[in-house]
């Protein structure tokens, strides 16, 4: 995914071909901003220039302009991974922010330090091109249980091995 900077703000980057047109959107903010242009330049103009008329139509009306990265957030998560993570936490002398802050941090820091992203002319650690190995139980196909894919997983698995183990049939000679 390609995205510009300006500002603290991000923007995506998208080409239509039947318009022949780049577009895009400021990132990560709830209110709806586009920019487009039929140039690279044009593209980068129309974005740097969204971002003005966003921060100044905030002022105008009295709005604090959205920021993607506050530094809070929400998370959802089940009930016996709370009580685990805060367990974690207390028997490492640290506060459940804490914990969570170095956890995310350190698994951000396994799947990045693959791959190195360009994003606006700076260069940050890791990006959006990455492969995440996940343990077999988040492997969900639509409409199956987990118990389902496992087996279906392991049973297909195990049929391709089985092909590719498998001994070509003896061949006879005619006499």
């Amino acid at each position: 995914m390609s995205m510009l900077e300006y500002n603290g703000y991000f923007g995506t980057v998208d080409f239509s071909a039947a318009d022949r047109v780049f577009y895009g959107k400021i990132f990560g903010i709830n209110d709806v901003v586009t920019f487009e242009g039929t140039t690279v330049e044009e593209l980068e103009s129309s974005f740097r220039s969204q971002v003005d008329d966003y921060l100044q139509t905030c002022k105008e009306i009295g709005k604090e302009p959205e920021k993607m990265f506050k530094g809070v957030f929400n998370v959802r998560i089940k009930p016996e991974l709370h009580k685990k993570a805060v367990f974690e936490a207390g028997a490492l002398g640290q506060t459940l922010n804490e914990f969570v802050e170095k956890s995310i941090a350190l698994r951000i820091e396994q799947i990045t330090s693959f791959t190195k992203r360009t994003i606006g002319g700076r260069t940050y650690p890791g990006g959006f091109d990455f492969v995440v190995e996940e343990p077999l139980d988040v492997y969900k196909p639509a409409g199956k249980k987990p118990a389902d894919s496992k087996r279906a997983l392991a049973t297909s698995t195990a049929k391709h091995k089985a092909v590719a183990t498998k001994k070509p049939a003896a061949r006879h000679k005619k006499k």
